[in-house]
Formats: structure tokens, sequence, C-alpha cells
């Protein structure tokens, strides 16, 4: 099962959860204790899910084995620390370093990144899948570097298969400016 439909089955069930909660506080004839009750076993409920979503959140967070870059962040000492899969290291370092990037869960620029992960702008993913690409093709690469490119290539863009920003200017009318 896919990291992105395992979290939208958590959030599908905390958004049934959250309105079945509703439906029992309004409903009920025994009144604010059984409110608290159920709020009470509804809390557990989110507990137990925020406990699934946080182990999921830290699978996300993992570097990949043989890199420095490729992740969730990195575990780079400075700029040019590289794990042993140096090519492959150079395209996550140059991604992580995309200009334009809205990270999980925050807002910027208007939007609402509501998923785990950080997203970039279009151009930053073409290029990162352009690197990682010529990574698998070139004649220097160790067969190391092309098994790490091709597996967090796959990893990235087939499993969790990122939403990406397009750059959008608004409509500026000619006659008033």
């Amino acid at each position: 099962m896919s990291p992105r439909l395992v979290t939208g089955l958590l959030f599908a069930a905390i958004l049934i959860s959250m309105k079945c909660v509703e439906c029992r506080i309004k409903t009920s004839d025994v009144g604010t204790m059984n409110s608290q009750r159920v709020m009470s076993v509804h809390g557990r409920f989110l507990n137990s899910i925020w406990n699934d979503v946080t182990d999921i959140k830290k699978i996300l967070n993992a570097v990949s084995p043989g890199t420095n870059w490729c992740g969730d962040g990195n575990v780079a000492k400075n700029k040019t620390h590289y794990g042993t899969s140096e090519e492959t290291d150079k395209c996550c370092q140059v991604h992580d370093h995309c200009d334009i990037y809205i990270t999980a869960l925050e807002t910027k620029y208007g939007l609402t990144n509501k998923a785990l992960y950080t997203v970039s702008i279009c151009e930053c993913d073409q290029k990162f899948l352009d690197c990682m690409v010529g990574v698998t093709m070139s004649d220097t690469a160790s067969a190391r570097d092309k098994q790490t490119a091709l597996d967090f290539g796959r990893m990235f863009f087939n499993i969790i298969n990122p939403y990406c920003l397009v750059e959008d200017y608004p409509i500026v009318c000619d006659e008033y400016g």
C-alpha cells in the first residue's frame, strides 16, 4: 500500500470519526456525561491515529541509504558532504535547495500543503527527475550510485508521487493596468 493511500485512509478515518462524535453529542439523551465519554473515546482514537501518522512520518523522514541528502531533510555535515552514492546525492541536494517550496502542513504563497512531504515548484521536480535519469545513464557513476538513483527516483516519483507548484501570475487588464 502506498504512503499516499495509507495517509489518505488515516485522514478519512479521522474525518469520519469526527462526524460520528458530533452526531452522538448532538443526539445524546444522557447529556454532558455521555458527551465527555464519547470525547474521551474520540480522543483515544485520534491519539491512536496520530501515532500511526507519526510512524508514517518517521518512515518518510528517513534519508536513503548511501546518501546524505536524499530524504526528508539531510544528514550532511556541510554542503560538500555526500554519501557513497555521490552523484545521486548531488541531485537531491540541488532539489533540496529549490527556491520555491511549501513544507508539509505549511501555508505559504496563499496555499496550504496538506501533504506529509514538501511540495516544490514543478521546474525543480523536473530538474530532479532529469538529474536522476542522468545518473542512471551515466558512464562515470558507480553501479551502486546508478541503483540508488533508480531506487530513490522510483520511490519519489512513483510511490510518493508528489504534487508540484506551478508558478502562475495574476492577470492584469491592459486598460486599467
